[in-house]
């Protein structure tokens, strides 16, 4: 009896398989056309504001015998976020919006993070939703404000009760003020300052308002005022806004604030290079019994050769204290050629202790 080699058995399995999945490829063109279709459909009804045409378009789809789990969430998904471009929602369309807000998609997703396994919605219509909604609200917040200010009322918005609500009033607002001249900025900025000391939330509008003008008060009152989130966010392009001496005089007000300390330090630290009083008051905060390993870690992400020499000047004197500490610390977290070499100059130098040069060199054995 012949013998019939495995390849010989599997060849004509997987002509098979091939010829199945050519004939399937028109089938599934044919089904993604058609979805685009649908959607082109809709949002050609959202660019004519044909709201109750598209209320029909969200039952059609959702109860079309004729889709797939996965066709009819995926239109669902992508035709509720084309809503969100509704410019003035009728009451009918946001409760339409809101009945999805409670929908269990069933197609799903697995991902693997590390040894991690997550399931997860292919196409989350109710995130879908909630969205849409979101941005009507945000919407809505922008056309209050441009009212006010087309009324000649302070830009100030009506908060609500609703914490999450208030998010999206708050970025009603930024867009609002963002479409606002230089002029028409300055117009307003005193009142929104004012305002600002006693509603945080107005935090994120005060910075738009401080990057485009350039405005040191309203740094500074950020400074001290602000949520950390918003404080974090004015710290990476500061120095673009402001200058040095500017720079510095808000990141020093930043620093009073114990969990802020670290970041506005390291902001200190990448001010340094162009600007020398920055870089005495790293030197000087190495002393510093709670802020000096900052200035530490500063000093070694940005520090150049003169730092590094510098350093190595810090630690030879007795007289500095806690400075030759966090000096050593610099030098060991700088990791570089330069910094390396002169940990071991000092390893090898009489005038420290003992033990400090056994440590160095320790460290440098590692």
């Amino acid at each position: 009896m012949p013998v019939t080699s495995s390849r010989t058995r599997v060849f004509p399995v997987l002509i098979g398989l091939f010829l199945s999945m050519t004939a399937l490829a028109p089938l599934a063109a044919l089904a993604d056309d058609a979805k685009a279709a649908r959607l082109q459909q809709l949002g050609d009804m959202v660019s004519n504001d044909r709201q109750p045409a598209a209320r029909t378009w969200l039952l059609e789809v959702g109860s079309d015998p004729a889709l797939t789990v996965n066709a009819r969430e995926h239109l669902l998904y992508e035709g509720l976020l084309a809503l969100g471009s509704l410019a003035t929602p009728d009451d009918q369309t946001t409760q339409a919006v809101k009945e999805l807000l409670g929908y269990q998609s069933e197609s799903t997703t697995i991902l693997t993070e590390g040894n991690h396994r997550l399931t997860v919605a292919l196409h989350d219509v109710a995130s879908a939703a909630r969205l849409t909604l979101g941005n009507w609200r945000i919407q809505a917040a922008r056309g209050e404000i441009l009212g006010k200010i087309a009324r000649g009322q302070a830009p100030l918005p009506a908060w609500s009760a609703d914490q999450d609500e208030n998010r999206h009033i708050a970025a009603g607002l930024e867009q609002a003020l963002a479409g606002l001249s230089p002029a028409e900025l300055r117009a307003w900025r005193m009142q929104i300052s004012s305002a600002f000391d006693d509603e945080p939330r107005l935090a994120r509008g005060v910075l738009l308002i401080a990057r485009r003008l350039g405005d040191g008060y309203l740094y500074r009152q950020l400074a001290v005022r602000a949520p950390a989130a918003v404080v974090i966010d004015m710290l990476r392009d500061l120095e673009q806004s402001l200058d040095s001496a500017q720079s510095l005089v808000v990141l020093d007000l930043v620093r009073q604030r114990e969990k802020l300390a670290s970041a506005a330090i390291l902001s200190i630290g990448r001010l340094q290079a162009g600007y020398p009083v920055a870089r005495e008051r790293l030197f000087a905060l190495l002393a510093d019994p709670q802020q000096g390993a900052s200035a530490a870690g500063a000093l070694a992400r940005y520090g150049g050769l003169s730092d590094i020499q510098r350093l190595g000047g810090v630690i030879l004197d007795e007289g500095a204290g806690t400075q030759r500490r966090r000096a050593v610390l610099a030098l060991r977290l700088h990791a570089s050629p330069a910094a390396r070499a002169e940990l071991g100059r000092l390893a090898a130098d009489p005038r420290l202790s003992a033990k400090l040069r056994q440590e160095i060199a320790q460290w440098l054995a590692r």
